[in-house]
């Protein structure tokens, strides 16, 4: 949660809108996004390399990921949103030492045996080519796994079924059961709109979730009514 509410940031900070140059100026998001970046370098193991879900806990190749991609963003490449004379500059030197820890390559490198494992000792699993090869190719290092024998891994896990699965009755009642509730906190959302509208407010990022929620109720109605889906081909 913690490299998700970084990721917003840094997409936010790119923008070039009033709102976004305040957020950039702002002391407070500053400092969040400080104290992030520090909890997460407390999550590294420095002796095995990886880095836990929280400090002192097990290594493990989600938590690598998200540490790394968001210790690059920020610290490595001197996002705005940290980098600045003093302690801006003081943290981004942190982060850059983290990343350069020998320790953290061998560690990614090591969990590869076709796929990759998220910890030590465990299967291989294809969600952790994304979360480990993703964390090496942060830090330029993917050249250093086996990327073929990457591919088909992935391939071979593959579910092979060509022919239409059934949809359980539960799981199209629960879509459409999500579908309702999803437009009811729309319209929930529409009279919040309207009511800043009438005080003059600006309910331009309202109106965004308001479409956003219009289209994931459209598609779980859809999805709700599919009584066969086509897996594999």
């Amino acid at each position: 949660f913690t490299y998700s509410a970084l990721l917003i940031l840094h997409i936010v900070s790119r923008a070039k809108g009033e709102r976004e140059r305040a957020l950039m100026e702002s002391g407070e998001v500053r400092q969040a996004v400080a104290s992030a970046l520090r909890y997460m370098i407390l999550c590294h193991n420095e002796g095995e390399g990886g880095f836990a879900l929280y400090p002192g806990g097990e290594s493990h190749g989600g938590a690598t990921f998200c540490a790394v991609s968001a210790l690059t963003l920020f610290g490595a490449r001197r996002s705005p949103l940290v980098a600045g004379e003093g302690e801006g500059d003081a943290l981004c030197s942190e982060c850059t030492d983290v990343l350069e820890t020998p320790s953290l390559v061998r560690w990614l490198t090591a969990r590869q045996r076709t796929g990759f494992a998220g910890r030590p000792n465990k299967q291989t699993c294809s969600c952790y080519g994304f979360w480990v090869y993703g964390a090496l190719a942060c830090l330029g290092k993917g050249d250093l796994c086996d990327t073929e024998m990457l591919r088909l891994f992935c391939l071979n896990t593959q579910y092979a079924w060509e022919q239409p699965v059934p949809i359980p009755e539960t799981l199209r009642m629960t879509l459409a059961h999500a579908s309702a509730k999803t437009t009811k906190n729309a319209q929930a959302l529409a009279k919040g709109i309207a009511a800043t509208a009438a005080a003059g407010g600006d309910t331009g990022m309202l109106q965004m979730q308001a479409a956003i929620l219009a289209k994931v109720s459209a598609a779980l109605s859809s999805l709700a009514g599919v009584e066969t889906m086509e897996i594999g081909g």
